[in-house]
């Protein structure tokens, strides 16, 4: 009885290791499926402190076959929250750009035409090194509650981007090559003392090459038209070495009224470029305002006799104010008077009396082709004064001529200085024009 009962005891052992061993096997390839499932597998989100580098890496470590579909996918250490119903908003505290979980390729769903597929972008070269850029967000999926589903070889090709974009080193600019400066030798510099030095040693060089040339010329041809351009240099050059007496000297190939004028100029350009006179300059200006009116006055006996301001009057007072005709329309026989101011006059010096001066003036009326119709020569206006007068003016009173017809006309005025024959080198003569009508 014992015997049959541990026969029976073997056989059902026996039975059930067989089942049991059966039973513990995988299923075999027959039983797996063929296709993938219609419908992808929900995945766990990985931990946010992923890099990209584990994520290239979980396709290597999956299994050789895949796990049947009862099987149960291992708990993440930190679950992602539960997932909320569609249309729903997720208001998530974690950082916004977690780390993409890889599913294996079997179970990925093909692109549909709608999706836009993830482009990588283009490999870019910075100057100087930065932290990588942060993930791209997640491509948004259909499925209600699943994680979005990033395939390996997008991380794989954003992996190879991300190697790709090492920052490049930035080469120093090339070093030109400059000529070395040549080392300066003791003493190249000159001081101040030096150049001083320097500078009237070619100052007395260019006076005495300035005094032979004029001698020579002088030796030559004493009428050199070079010789009063030179001599009025070698004066500068005078003034300049601080030689004051030399630079006054007169200038023997001007004639008298410019030596003057030239020797006073020098002396007031003397007077202005003095040291002694640089602390006092009220006084200085006044020396020199002295000098230039001097020369002022000697240039005027020299230079051609100018008339201003000419008008027909019916009414002078003095030198500036007279009362014109407000038309310069008139008729034949008619008075006026006319008004000129005088410059650039010779004054003659009369030690007891003053300044004496001399004008005769003189006018022709022409018509409008030119013909003369009318001339007259005016009074002689002779006049003393103790000072050298500056504001001169003459006034005429004239007649129209009694036969003359309407239409348009000019008179021309000229006055003669008489006083500066001798110093002009020719008789001086002034001119001015005034237009008007016969009605």
């Amino acid at each position: 009885m014992k015997h049959l009962l541990g026969i029976l005891i073997a056989a059902a052992a026996g039975a059930a290791g067989c089942a049991g061993g059966a039973w513990l096997e995988g299923p075999s390839d027959a039983d797996l499926p063929i296709q993938p499932p219609a419908r992808g597998y929900p995945t766990a989100l990985r931990p946010v402190a992923a890099s990209i580098s584990d994520e290239a890496a979980a396709p290597q470590s999956a299994p050789a076959r895949p796990a049947p579909s009862t099987a149960v996918l291992p708990l993440d250490p930190n679950p992602p929250p539960a997932a909320p119903p569609k249309h729903s908003q997720v208001i998530d505290p974690r950082p916004p750009t977690p780390a993409l979980a890889v599913v294996p390729p079997q179970y990925q769903r093909p692109p549909t035409p709608t999706a836009p597929a993830l482009q990588a972008l283009p490999p870019a070269t910075p100057i100087a090194s930065s932290p990588p850029s942060a993930a791209a967000p997640p491509q948004a999926t259909d499925e209600p509650g699943l994680a979005p589903i990033v395939s390996a070889s997008s991380v794989r090709a954003a992996a190879a981007s991300s190697a790709d974009r090492q920052p490049t080193p930035v080469q120093p600019p090339l070093a030109v090559p400059v000529a070395a400066a040549p080392a300066a030798t003791t003493g190249s510099v000159p001081s101040s003392e030096g150049r001083r030095a320097e500078i009237e040693r070619l100052r007395k060089e260019f006076t005495a090459a300035l005094e032979a040339d004029i001698r020579e010329r002088q030796a030559r041809n004493a009428k050199d038209e070079e010789l009063p351009r030179l001599e009025q240099q070698l004066r500068l050059a005078y003034l300049l070495a601080d030689r004051l007496d030399d630079a006054v000297a007169a200038v023997d190939s001007l004639d008298p009224p410019q030596q003057e004028a030239y020797k006073n100029l020098m002396f007031g350009l003397g007077v202005w470029l003095s040291p002694d006179e640089a602390h006092r300059t009220p006084l200085r200006s006044a020396k020199v305002l002295k000098s230039l009116r001097e020369a002022t006055a000697d240039l005027s006996m020299a230079s051609k006799l100018e008339l201003r301001n000419l008008a027909f009057c019916e009414k002078v007072d003095s030198y500036g104010w007279y009362t014109e005709f407000p038309r310069s329309e008139f008729a034949p026989k008619q008075q006026v008077i006319l008004y000129v101011e005088v410059e650039n006059f010779a004054a003659e010096h009369k030690s007891a009396a003053g300044y004496e001066t001399e004008l005769q003036g003189r006018y022709e009326i022409l018509d409008a082709s030119g013909q003369i119709v009318a001339e007259r020569e005016l009074p002689l206006d002779k006049e003393v004064c103790r000072n050298h007068r500056r504001d001169y003016y003459l006034w005429y009173r004239i007649y129209l001529p009694d036969e003359i017809a309407p239409g348009k006309y000019r008179l021309e005025l000229s006055i003669e200085d008489r006083k500066a024959g001798a110093k002009y080198q020719g008789r001086k003569f002034g001119e001015g024009m005034i237009e008007f009508a016969i009605r």
